[in-house]
């Protein structure tokens, strides 16, 4: 009995220790801005090695067994016979909860998001910004409604923009933190994530999964993914773009 409660003991605190000091050590990886279900699998398997390891040493302790890679995989595989299904259920359980957060995040934003004979109205379209690149006299003129959104690509920037209602890109050599400052005195253009920049004008929608919010862009093909801890601003920008009065 006295055995058994050690190995229980054993087991408890080097998941609390995992649990514990690696977030705060490795604290991008476990950031939940960048969770995947393969960060969650490899967590999973660490804390199965480290178990075994601290299940091997109390053994050798108590009954002598050695302590080699050989004695180590052995208790690897006997620890991770008996851990699987709790292991599998949490993943799943993770993933399903957050698949619901975000996908009821989702339909919240989505509802404040203003019908397109608002947004039309609200459009400042005669107002011109000038994109300025690194080289010299690089430079993208355009209206604010002209600009879908700016992606990062590498040394580069992707200017998603729409002429003559058609869709179009150019490239500038930039970052996309010059982009945001050159554009900061409009209220309409949000970096939602690390590599995306959006004019929320023209977010026709929003949806959601378990590795968080997507955008819908007019005139921009595939979802533009938006940082877990942005989703909150996200909902409190758009719903001050509905309360923007119109302007001539």
């Amino acid at each position: 009995m006295m055995h058994a409660v050690l190995y229980g003991t054993g087991t408890f605190l080097m998941a609390l220790l995992n649990a514990l000091l690696l977030p705060g050590i490795f604290p991008g990886i476990f950031a939940e801005t960048r969770w995947t279900v393969g960060r969650e699998l490899a967590m999973m398997l660490w804390q199965l090695f480290t178990i075994s390891f601290i299940n091997l040493f109390i053994s050798g302790v108590l009954y002598a067994v050695p302590l080699t890679a050989t004695s180590l995989l052995r208790y690897f595989l006997y620890t991770g016979a008996v851990g699987v299904f709790p292991v599998s259920f949490v993943v799943l359980a993770k993933y399903i909860l957050l698949l619901r957060r975000y996908r009821s995040a989702a339909v919240d934003i989505g509802r404040q998001l203003p019908a397109q004979e608002e947004v039309e109205e609200q459009i400042t379209a005669g107002r011109l910004i000038t994109l300025l690149g690194d080289n010299q006299g690089e430079l993208l003129q355009l209206s604010a409604a002209e600009l879908i959104c700016i992606e990062a690509a590498d040394n580069y920037v992707r200017v998603h923009c729409l002429r003559a209602d058609k869709p179009s890109a150019a490239m500038l050599r930039s970052s996309l933190k010059k982009m945001e400052e050159m554009l900061s005195g409009l209220p309409q253009f949000f970096r939602c994530h690390r590599t995306y920049l959006v004019n929320l004008d023209r977010v026709t929608g929003v949806s959601g999964n378990a590795q968080g919010l997507k955008l819908q862009l007019e005139g921009f093909t595939g979802p533009v993914p938006v940082s877990r801890s942005l989703n909150k601003e996200l909902q409190s920008r758009l719903q001050q773009r509905r309360e923007v009065p119109v302007r001539p």
